[in-house]
């Protein structure tokens, strides 16, 4: 069977009561694609801190250099705005 290699990108900003964690972002990403597919490895970026103003972010660019060299199937994110706001 192939794995599928996943890259989960997570980002919050500031601690905002009642937002989601980014905890519980990967948690759900997980159990998004272990649903879809049943033979996948991850590996978790994490910004937290950062605005979604920009993508000038440590684990976000660290992410896609990574994706250039094709080390990753897929890549999810518990939104779009957590990569980027426009």
């Amino acid at each position: 069977m192939i794995k599928i290699r996943v890259a989960i990108y997570c980002r919050k900003s500031v601690f905002v009561e009642g937002s989601v964690s980014i905890e519980t972002q990967i948690n759900l990403c997980k159990d998004y694609i272990n649903k879809k597919y049943s033979n996948s490895t991850f590996e978790i970026f994490e910004d937290e801190g950062f605005s979604g103003g920009n993508t000038n972010r440590p684990a976000f660019k660290r992410m896609m250099q990574l994706a250039d060299y094709k080390q990753f199937d897929i890549i999810a994110a518990y939104k779009v705005d957590r990569i980027s706001r426009n």
